[in-house]
């Protein structure tokens, strides 16, 4: 009888076990970011949008504060970064030189303070003033929310605002109103871009993935939650929502944005199914003299 000697069985198996271990993508070291964020009061705030932003890279991750005010971002890899944190109605707070170990969890814990007295608004009575003395209430979205939120949609930006009422339609449309609940076709909440309608009144509804503006492109967005129809007419029963855009010298230079993704179709028959999602957008924009700018 012959023998076979076990070394020799053994020896191909780890050789393939070595093989596999060095074809095995590498994923670097990461660590665990998380905190809570607070009001003055030491209320907690939901819907905070968290930004970190790394300093050796520049990548950038998102996350926002849940029912108790508790945000995670549960893998970032190791580095330093940036943390930014704004919310509706208060100033932005930004803690530098945040390190993250991998293998660790850092706490970043926030009180934001209260920023409504340094903006101004313009949609409560036609003219600039601040808007603790809006005639209405109101809410202003910064530029600096807009442009952290993790979606492409305006609408959602509005999903954090107090009062108002987002709900997904379809794929592209979403039916926005504040003040009562959102039918399919809310004929109520008035839309504006820099003061000039967006809501088509041809069939009673804005359709808010046609609003020819892009999100870079926002400077503010200010909300009115009531009745305003004495001052914009007849389809702001309920409330306007005005899109304000920088002006030109702003945003001097030509910009590109790409990009692609998926999304799924959670639900029914097609609940495995992927759907793909890509955007370009671009903006030029100039300065032809010290009058004219376009």
């Amino acid at each position: 009888m012959r023998r076979v000697s076990g070394g020799r069985v053994l020896a191909p198996f780890a050789l393939i076990l070595c093989f596999a271990a060095l074809a095995a993508p590498q994923t670097p070291p990461t660590g665990r970011l998380t905190g809570t964020v607070r009001d003055p009061s030491g209320a907690i705030v939901r819907g905070a949008v968290i930004v970190a932003t790394s300093a050796q890279t520049g990548s950038v991750f998102w996350a926002t504060t849940n029912d108790v005010g508790v945000w995670v971002m549960p893998s970032v890899p190791g580095g330093t970064y940036t943390v930014s944190v704004n919310a509706p109605g208060f100033r932005t707070a930004t803690r530098p030189d945040v390190t993250v170990i991998a293998g660790a969890a850092e706490t970043v814990d926030v009180t934001l303070q209260i920023g409504l007295e340094e903006t101004l608004v313009v949609t409560a009575s036609r003219y600039e003033q601040q808007v603790v003395s809006a005639p209405a209430t109101a809410s202003v979205i910064s530029e600096q929310a807009i442009r952290d939120a993790p979606t492409r949609q305006m609408a959602d930006l509005l999903r954090a605002v107090p009062g108002m009422n987002v709900v997904q339609m379809s794929a592209g449309q979403q039916s926005v109103t504040s003040r009562s609940a959102t039918g399919v076709i809310p004929t109520t909440q008035l839309v504006l871009v820099d003061g000039r309608t967006a809501y088509a009144d041809f069939n009673g509804l804005t359709h808010w993935d046609s609003i020819p503006t892009d999100m870079s492109e926002i400077k503010q967005m200010e909300v009115v939650r009531g009745p305003a129809s004495a001052v914009w007419g007849a389809y702001a029963l309920n409330g306007v929502v005005n899109i304000i855009t920088k002006p030109p010298r702003e945003m001097l230079g030509t910009t590109v944005t790409m990009g692609v993704g998926t999304f799924d179709r959670s639900g029914g028959a097609a609940e495995t199914d992927r759907g793909a999602l890509y955007y370009v957008s671009g903006t030029h924009a100039q300065a032809v003299n010290d009058r004219w700018a376009f």
